[in-house]
């Protein structure tokens, strides 16, 4: 109870992430990833967090919770209209490690477009510059901090 609620913004599907996550020589984690999203023509929203689960000799062990890797979102008027954003990010292991668990690269690629009827009252694009960041997951004892760019919504 209250680990996850869902209401305009319901969750939509879960899935298990198969990536290879080697989090030290004896420690390997598994992703469970939770899409969200709405319905809502004129405000479309989706998005899908990352939580990684360690495998330790305890158990299961919550090391990642709640890394945006898709999202999908913005203002329309419904027929073609607005402004839109999309965000996509991959994972990858490091070598360099800290505090026994080792760094996650995260390269994320943003987008967005402004599409707007033409003068024939067509509906055309309008893509903006795509926007390209790297961020460094380093793990401090007992999670992987997600920065606030990447935080994902409260399910």
């Amino acid at each position: 109870p209250g680990l996850m609620n869902d209401d305009a913004i319901y969750i939509r599907k879960i899935e298990f992430d198969t990536g290879r996550y080697r989090l030290a020589t004896d420690v390997s984690a598994f992703g469970l990833r939770i899409e969200m999203a709405s319905d809502s023509r004129p405000n479309p929203f989706r998005e899908t967090d990352l939580r990684l689960y360690a495998l330790t000799r305890d158990g299961l062990r919550l090391v990642l919770d709640g890394l945006v890797v898709d999202s999908f979102g913005g203002e329309g008027d419904a027929s073609c209209a607005g402004s839109f954003h999309s965000s996509k990010a991959s994972l990858s292991m490091r070598s360099a490690s800290h505090r026994g668990y080792r760094d996650i690269t995260v390269v994320e690629r943003r987008d967005t477009d402004e599409p707007a009827p033409d003068k024939n009252g067509e509906c055309q694009p309008h893509p903006g510059k795509p926007v390209k960041r790297t961020y460094r997951l380093r793990f401090d004892g007992s999670r992987y901090p997600v920065p606030a760019a990447l935080k994902a919504s409260e399910p």
